[in-house]
Parts: structure tokens; sequence; C-alpha cells
């Protein structure tokens, strides 16, 4: 039977490339060589929105082209992934000091249901989490392991630096709403907003759905400028309107499409979540580095397009900068 995906050499891509995808060739051994080491799949399909017109590539694009592209994509997909532990961090530790402060510190006693507030509705999914969460009682991984074996108790802060990002979120969704109000209490950007606590709880639960995502995606090595998250995820702007400043987005921006579903809002969402002055300053540094960078090489500017980035947003960081300096 022949396949319709028949296995290539590095010469018969290479003349796949030029021949049906008229992309440009310059330099044969060279461009082998970058063959061998990125995947063709990637050079075809990573950024055929960016590259690409009518299945073929436009004119006097290049296979360096494609990967300084890629290149600097990486570097700036590293900063978001970098940052977005430090927002996973802090929430488990927010979550761990109120559940531990809350309830107790013992591990047989604190994901019992009467800690936790559980609509009939909800039961079957209170029930999964306790149980994904309860799986790290077993673990191999440290911190947990040495308190399981040395120790009389696991304590919430040590319990969750091993449980899934997810699980933790939801578990926060379960929390009474004096638990709820007490770590959204303890985000900056959240105490300070004129705002329901369901409203505060809800688009919380939504940055951090939109940041581990997108994370995950970064790092699975998938497409992540054109991906969007389920729009039960989308971060309802008008509900807390004022938790960042509208030069960075605006309704106008919003009525868009930016901002809500896509890599902005990740961005949007980590400003908002990495609640410390200095990291959140140094983010802005490098995301401002990370674009510049891409906006430097062939069509930079159409993958930030692609992406739902505005088109001044290195403007719109240096304003964040400015707004979050450190005196």
């Amino acid at each position: 039977m022949p396949y319709d995906k028949p296995f290539k050499t590095y010469d018969e891509q290479h003349q796949k490339l030029v021949s049906d995808y008229k992309i440009t060739s310059i330099d044969k051994d060279f461009e082998i060589e970058i063959l061998k080491t990125f995947s063709y799949y990637n050079i075809i399909n990573g950024y055929k929105e960016i590259f690409m017109y009518n299945n073929v590539f436009k004119n006097g694009t290049t296979i360096l082209d494609i990967i300084e592209l890629s290149i600097h994509e990486k570097y700036f997909l590293t900063v978001l992934f970098k940052y977005s532990t430090y927002v996973e961090e802090f929430f488990k530790v927010k979550l761990a000091y109120s559940v531990s402060k809350n309830n107790t510190e013992d591990h047989l006693e604190y994901l019992k249901t009467k800690y936790y507030l559980i609509p009939k509705k909800r039961r079957a999914k209170f029930k999964s989490t306790i149980n994904k969460i309860k799986e790290s009682f077993n673990t191999k991984d440290q911190p947990t392991r040495h308190y399981i074996d040395n120790h009389n108790h696991i304590p919430p802060w040590i319990l969750f630096k091993n449980v899934y990002f997810n699980n933790a979120i939801d578990l926060f969704s379960f929390l009474k709403p004096s638990m709820e109000k007490e770590i959204l209490d303890d985000y900056s950007l959240f105490t300070n907003l004129n705002v329901i606590l369901d409203l505060k709880s809800k688009n919380f639960k939504k940055m951090l759905t939109i940041v581990r995502k997108f994370r995950n995606k970064i790092a699975h090595n998938s497409k992540v400028f054109n991906y969007r998250v389920d729009p039960n995820d989308e971060i309802v702007h008008h509900e807390i309107q004022g938790i960042l400043p509208a030069y960075f987005l605006s309704f106008k921006d919003i009525n868009n499409g930016i901002g809500r579903t896509d890599l902005f809002a990740m961005v949007f969402s980590i400003i908002v979540l990495l609640d410390n002055k200095f990291l959140r300053n140094l983010f802005l540094q490098e995301l401002k580095i990370a674009i510049t960078n891409i906006k430097q090489v062939k069509y930079g500017d159409t993958y930030l397009s692609v992406a739902n980035f505005p088109l001044d947003i290195e403007d719109r960081i240096d304003s964040m900068i400015n707004l979050f300096k450190i005196n």
C-alpha cells in the first residue's frame, strides 16, 4: 500500500520545499543542515499563517527567515513560561497559607468535605479533585516524599508543591467565600478593585487557567501564537474593569477580540497574578526585549498580529514598566 506521507531524505525534503512550496533556496548545504536539526513539519506547518499564501511560501521567503523567527519566538515563549511558574508558585503559597490557617496542617484532615463549599451539582468534581490531590500522598517526588517518610503529617505548603496546577485551581473553586476573599486580598491588584467577590473570584480562576493552558502548550512545544483557550475560560474584562489601565488593554481592544482568549490574555494575566513588584517589572522588561526581537525579523509584525497583540505593544509595555517601576 503506498503511503500518502512517505519517508523523504533530507535532499528530497529540500527539493519538495523548493519545487512544491516555492521556498527560496540560497545555500542548499546550509539549508539541509537546518533540516537535520529543525523539524521539516515545523518549517511547513509551524508558521504557515505567517510565511505562506495559498499553500506556497511568500515570494523571497528562505528557510533562514523561518528559523530566525523560530529562534526569537523560542526566547519569547521561554519568558512567558518562566514567569508562569512564578504565577503558579505564588498562588500555591497563598492557597496553602489559607488552608493551613483556616483548616489545619494535617493532610488527613484539611481535604475533608466539611472545610469546603460543595454545590450538589459539583459533588463529583470535588471528589475527583480531592482524589487527584491525594495521589500525591504516594509520590516519590520531593519534598512530599521526605515528609511522608520522616514526619507525622504533610502540611499544605509541602503537599501543594507536588499537586498539579489544575488541581490546585480546582481546589480553590471549592473554598468558602471567606477563604477566597483572604487569598484575593493578598493580590494587590485584586484587593484594590472595587468589585464584588464573585466576579473577582471568577476572573481570577479564568486568569490562572489561561496561564496554565498556555504554559502547557509551551512546555509541549506546541503551536502557541494562534492558539485560543475555550470561550468558557475567557476573561470577562468588564467585570474587573480597572484592574489594569485602559492604555494597556482598552475596551476597543476587547471588542476587537484582543486579550480575551489569546496569548495576549496570558500576558495580561501574568502581569496581574505576578504579585511581586520586582518580578513584575523584570517580566515586562524581558517581554519587551523578546517582542522587539520578533519585530526585527521578516514578518515578525505578522506573527504578533496573528498572536493578537496590539500594534503598539512596545509602547504599552513601556507604560506598564513606568507604572510598576521600583522606586
